[in-house]
């Protein structure tokens, strides 16, 4: 993964956390993270399509708003990871 993305991955997963909803439940869209993290547009539309592409984050069209969901729920290491599969 590029590093500018996975910074903005970790960038949405920690504003998901701070947010203090479940993950599941906090859909946002793209001006909502623009305020959040702070970038512009076009940084921010480019790697949210590779994020969603990827799988990390899942895309809602609701009528002409795109909406985002963090599906992602690592730890942001580089340590192989398989989302929502549970280690005993």
């Amino acid at each position: 993964m590029p590093p500018q993305t996975r910074k903005l991955l970790l960038l949405i997963q920690g504003w998901v956390r701070d947010s203090g909803q479940p993950r599941h439940e906090m859909i946002f869209t793209r001006k909502q993270l623009r305020d959040a993290v702070l970038w512009g547009d076009t940084q921010l539309k480019l790697h949210l399509s590779r994020l969603v592409e990827m799988e990390y984050l899942l895309l809602h069209r609701r009528g002409l708003t795109f909406t985002y969901e963090l599906l992602f729920d690592g730890d942001g290491s580089d340590a192989a990871h398989l989302n929502g599969l549970i280690v005993p």
